[in-house]
């Protein structure tokens, strides 16, 4: 096991960390969405307030909901992309881990036959 190695295996656990707080913050994201998207439909309201920074502007409720599900497609397809990427990292470690075991076995069996 080589110093490039062990860097490679660092980098590869960052990016898995990055990976799971990216998935943690879209899934937090779409519940928000799911939430405003229930309780759009359960208001008797046509109307809905759609925030812009510092600006509140009025819009039909439908087009609040057509709205919101776009960006929930759009989170999904992110949500996709970061597993497809969490399975390739999750891959590679996998593969360091089990080179890092076989090398400290070969290790210990040369300590054992001294």
């Amino acid at each position: 096991m080589d110093q490039r190695e062990i860097m490679e295996f660092n980098n590869y656990s960052n990016q898995m960390n990055m990976l799971n707080a990216q998935t943690m913050n879209v899934k937090g994201m779409m519940d928000k969405i799911k939430e405003n998207i229930d309780e759009l439909n359960k208001s008797k309201e046509t109307h809905g307030y759609k925030n812009l920074g510092l600006v509140l502007i009025k819009k039909p409720k439908v087009d609040l909901v057509k709205e919101l599900e776009e960006t929930k497609k759009s989170l999904d397809l992110r949500l996709k992309t970061i597993d497809k990427q969490e399975k390739i990292v999750s891959a590679k470690l996998e593969e360091l881990k089990t080179k890092f075991e076989l090398e400290q076995k070969k290790q210990e069996e040369k300590k054992d036959k001294k």
